[in-house]
């Protein structure tokens, strides 16, 4: 490790019962070209068996590396990844899955897309995985005509109409974007501080929709300044998905459908964005028909989501206890 090279980067990871995949992850940092000089791990976990592996792992870092384990007793992504900001020494932050695979120089490609491109105007960088061929042609046809893709934004990283983050098929070159996956994407501390972007602690339990409303919001103050956000294809990295723990199919239909409600208001979108969120929704309810994936759950949660809308529109977007 002695011979590795550091960089000035904090690597922000919240956990929650996956000590194995945790600790494959820090592996895999350590294992890169350069390694971040400091690592922050949350952990949500709710056994004294399972922390005693994560801080475990945790402390084993090599010097030179600064481990931080910190302890949080309410489940929370987003209180987490707060307060793992709140910790972190570096003005460059990564924010990353607790089951990812950076590859060889994915953090020093990053560093460099920050410190040396576009005149030091970089505010976001987000990886592009690890390539593929993306979803078939007739996938993408259907994708526009239900609204769940954009047209008009389909080369760039967008936010569509129905409150959806998509990014663009074979990325060959940094590319544009309004938002990041949250597996694995960087931000500037100071200009989050200075914009005041913090994540929502009203939304908890799926991290998609919490990682679309922050890095939003990110990206909007970012284009007021003229500084960039990019999807890079120097920046792979491989999204494990462990299998250790999952979201029940049940609460991770809800939460698609009644999050996205809950950010069309909170970004107050206009009506017509209203018309298309409902349309998407109506269009993969009848696919879920077709293909008998459990259409009472999500034909459940749209009734909700119609019926208590002005709930959902005052920041109760927690199903109603029904979870």
């Amino acid at each position: 490790m002695s011979e590795k090279k550091t960089l000035p980067v904090s690597v922000a990871i919240p956990t929650m019962n996956r000590p194995e995949s945790l600790k494959h992850t820090l592996e895999s940092y350590m294992s890169l070209n350069a390694v971040p000089d400091e690592i922050i791990v949350v952990d949500q976990s709710s056994d004294s068996e399972t922390r005693k592996k994560t801080e475990a792992a945790v402390k084993a870092l090599p010097e030179g590396v600064s481990g931080k384990y910190i302890y949080q007793a309410e489940p929370s992504t987003t209180e987490s990844r707060n307060c793992a900001f709140a910790s972190a020494k570096n003005d460059i932050i990564i924010y990353s899955d607790d089951d990812v695979e950076p590859e060889p120089a994915a953090v020093e490609n990053l560093y460099r897309i920050f410190i040396d491109e576009y005149d030091g105007k970089t505010a976001l960088v987000a990886s592009a995985g690890t390539g593929g061929a993306g979803p078939s042609v007739l996938k993408k046809i259907l994708g526009f005509i239900t609204g769940a893709r954009s047209w008009k934004n389909r080369n760039s990283g967008n936010v569509t109409m129905s409150m959806l983050g998509r990014y663009p098929a074979g990325i060959k070159k940094d590319t544009p974007t309004q938002w990041a996956m949250g597996y694995f994407f960087a931000v500037r501390k100071s200009l989050a501080e200075k914009w005041d972007i913090k994540w929502d602690n009203v939304m908890s339990g799926y991290a998609y929709a919490e990682d679309l409303d922050y890095t939003w919001r990110y990206c909007i103050k970012a284009g007021e300044e003229k500084m960039k956000c990019v999807i890079s294809p120097s920046v792979r990295v491989k999204h494990l998905v462990s299998g250790e723990y999952r979201i029940p199919t049940k609460k991770h239909t809800w939460l698609y459908i009644v999050n996205r409600h809950y950010l069309l208001y909170k970004h107050k979108r206009p009506f017509p964005a209203r018309i298309v969120l409902e349309w998407c929704n109506i269009c993969r309810l009848i696919e879920r028909i077709l293909k008998h994936e459990k259409p009472g759950d999500f034909a459940a949660a749209l009734w909700y989501s119609w019926t208590h809308s002005q709930e959902i529109r005052q920041g109760k977007p927690d199903c109603g206890g029904r979870l």
